[in-house]
């Protein structure tokens, strides 16, 4: 389709991985690369302020 002369990139979703990656920043969850599976998100680890949410009562 675009021949060998293609200015582009042909790693499509690698490109938008590092979009993501970009915009979400050093604060937001990191996208870990899982080899041969795909990508996953990886909150970030939590803080004595931030324990979480609690659990739900029964």
């Amino acid at each position: 389709m675009w021949g060998t002369d293609f200015p582009g990139e042909t790693r499509t979703v690698d490109v938008h991985v590092a979009e993501v990656r970009k915009k979400l920043g050093d604060d937001g969850p990191q996208v870990e690369t899982i080899r041969g599976l795909g990508y996953r998100l990886v909150p970030p680890p939590r803080t004595a302020a931030d324990p979480g949410p609690s659990p739900t009562p029964d």
